[in-house]
């Protein structure tokens, strides 16, 4: 297991170094720009319109950070990479504004607007539509779509036909199909628990008076990073319940600056008391210690309560679809985890007409109470009132043993046009998070577990503690931190990024990657050099699982084939643009820029796809039939 608890970067250090410290600066700017004309766009809404640059690339979270580099690396006005989310805020589906450079007159560009794709799915429909919105292409749905012409890359972190899996649709498996999946690298992908008890933990300070003042506090063995608030007899130049930030951690002993990476503070006196790790999430209007509210929306800082899920429970990959893949309970070390509290039998009418009507269930015994996550399962003999379907949802206007159900918490009640049955059952002792739909980690995690659908116990809001209420965003431990019972996928690339302070914000909040065991081994997230436990894959006849963690994929850029590909499209296809070979020299062949820049792969936590010996069945840079998906609906792709 690997915790280290949450930073909020405001400076940078090792590999990246002055090129983080570059991001950074420019972030809190608006429009951040690196290396001549490359950019990694964090503002939402700039107080002008974005600089024109040949490609713009939206989608996955997962895969942004190495986009977002990759774009300053390039320089030249060439690519423009927008994070799936207000990088600074946190906020989703806010107004981006590109600019797109002109391919026939010097120096023109024209301006697009459209909201913010949120995860590999929504990046994946944004570029359809874009590409394919008079042929049949997805529409996203966004609250603005982007116009013809306005993107050119998606990121994605699942698999070509995640998007869709039936024959004829646009997102599905096609040899022939006009858009590539083109991989770069491989990720691992684990779940994770909260902040453990010993991190939360208060522990007895003592301080110098001096310039740093050095702290002691036996037993913390704070990380560098690490956000604490002092208690007690605090010393001078410092303040009571601010949060403060670890550095020079050496044991037991640190300083603490006002900022990651700081400068550590001088104490004028000496000080005694507690010191505690505190995190910040944001949270929903009305709970208690929420504050800055905008739009019902505020943040709040807390010392979270300690995981109750045992770090030696390793659960291997066959207890993880039992658990997500069947919501049924698990024993693992004497220990049972059960995704589902008790189960009630419930009838459900829409009063006895044959319009739709809001269902109005009865579980003897239940009293359930408005606000509380539930999950809807199918009945054993029977059926579920017409166009009802078995899945998480929330209990309204309930009184006494009986409820209605809604989508959403406080929304509107699913109606029906009959009645039926079903059972009904509140959070057990463990609860399973997955991140926002559109993700490409939920795609994954679906195939993994087994499912094509979000199941009844999984929970996409948090549903216990500070933060409830709150949507789950991909690899963000607010929901771990806030729910001791809580567990969820994350991204092993994008944690090991945050860790070394190469990704910026660092929204782990506290959570710890857990082994998963195999066989009898449980195979290590991270292996001892602190990057991906994953060299044993990529050994071709000399497989080694304990240094192969069994949880893989690969992750992609997609774009039209024809344009990274010099190749004549078949007669009868629409509407193709031409060959581009900077935009194919940039993602095509192992010896294109982005599968040379094997450093950057790397150092942020991702692994190198090998050419030759490999358990991954694409080399970086691969076109291959397999990794093509159809673009429109219509019978000619274009």
């Amino acid at each position: 297991m690997f915790p280290k608890p949450p930073i909020t970067r405001a400076g940078r250090s090792g590999w990246l170094g002055h090129q983080s410290a570059r991001l950074k600066s420019l972030t809190v700017v608006g429009a951040l720009t690196l290396g001549v004309a490359g950019a990694a766009i964090a503002a939402a809404s700039p107080a002008s319109a974005d600089p024109a640059y040949s490609f713009v690339v939206v989608g996955s979270d997962t895969t942004e950070n190495v986009m977002d580099y990759f774009a300053g690396i390039v320089g030249g006005g060439i690519l423009a990479s927008y994070d799936a989310v207000n990088p600074l805020s946190q906020v989703a589906g806010e107004t981006i504004t590109p600019g797109i450079a002109s391919t026939t007159v010097a120096g023109a560009s024209y301006q697009c607007s459209f909201s913010r794709p949120n995860g590999s799915t929504a990046g994946f429909e944004s570029l359809d539509w874009s590409y394919a919105s008079a042929t049949g292409g997805i529409n996203p749905g966004l609250t603005i779509n982007p116009e013809a012409g306005c993107l050119t890359v998606s990121r994605s972190s699942s698999a070509p036909g995640g998007v869709s899996g039936t024959a004829g649709t646009p997102g599905s498996l096609l040899a022939t199909g006009n858009f590539v999946y083109i991989p770069f690298a491989v990720d691992a992908v684990t779940y994770a628990t909260g902040p453990t008890a010993a991190t939360v933990a208060s522990y007895t300070f003592s301080s110098t008076a001096a310039s740093p003042a050095v702290f002691t506090a036996s037993g913390s063995s704070y990380a560098a990073g690490a956000t604490v608030e002092l208690s007690g007899t605090v010393p001078g130049g410092f303040s009571a319940s601010t949060i403060y930030y670890v550095v020079n951690p050496s044991g037991d002993t640190f300083n603490l600056a006002a900022t990651e990476n700081g400068t550590a503070i001088a104490g004028t006196t000496t000080g005694s008391g507690s010191v505690q790790f505190f995190t910040t999430t944001q949270c929903v209007s009305g709970t208690t210690g929420c504050g800055n509210v905008v739009n019902g929306i505020g943040t709040i800082t807390f010392s979270p309560t300690g995981t109750s899920i045992s770090q030696t429970a390793d659960f291997s990959v066959a207890d993880l679809v039992d658990l997500y893949g069947d919501c049924s309970s698990i024993s693992v070390n004497s220990v049972t985890y059960n995704p589902v509290g008790t189960e009630f039998s419930a009838s459900g009418t829409n009063g006895g007409g044959t319009t739709a009507a809001a269902v109005v269930w009865t579980a003897s015994g239940s009293a359930f109470t408005n606000g509380e996550q539930v999950a809807l399962f199918a009945p054993t003999s029977g059926s579920l009132p017409p166009g009802v379907s078995a899945g998480p949802y929330f209990i309204i206007d309930a009184s006494t043993d009986t409820f209605e159900l809604s989508a959403t918490e406080g929304g509107s009640a699913i109606t029906s046009t009959g009645s039926g049955t079903g059972t009904v059952a509140g959070p057990g002792n463990i609860d399973l998070y997955v991140p926002q739909n559109g993700s490409g980690t939920l795609k994954f995690w679906e195939t993994t577990m087994g499912v094509s659908a979000v199941q009844p116990c999984w929970h996409q809001t948090i549903i216990a503690g500070p933060a409830a209420g709150i949507a789950v965003e991909e690899h963000d431990g607010s929901a771990l931190a806030s729910d001791p019972a809580g567990i969820g996928p994350i991204s092993i690339a994008k944690w090991i990024g945050m860790n070394s302070g190469d990704i910026i914000p660092d929204v782990r909040h506290g959570d710890v990657l857990q082994a998963v065991t195999v066989g009898t081994t449980p195979v290590q997230p991270i292996n001892s050099s602190n990057a991906m436990n994953i060299t044993g894959c990529l050994t071709g006849s000399n497989f080694v699982q304990s240094a192969c963690f069994p949880i893989t994929r690969e992750v992609y850029n997609v774009m039209d084939y024809y344009e990274v590909v010099d190749t004549t499209p078949p007669s009868g296809t629409l509407n193709n643009p031409a060959y581009n070979s900077i935009l194919s020299g940039l993602f095509v062949g192992t010896s294109s820029t982005l599968c040379r820049n094997s450093f950057l792969i790397s150092n942020l936590g991702f692994g190198n796809l090998p050419t030759t010996n490999s358990a991954f069945a694409d080399q970086c840079g691969s076109t291959a039939s397999t990794l093509r998906v159809q673009m429109n609906a219509t019978a000619a792709e274009g």
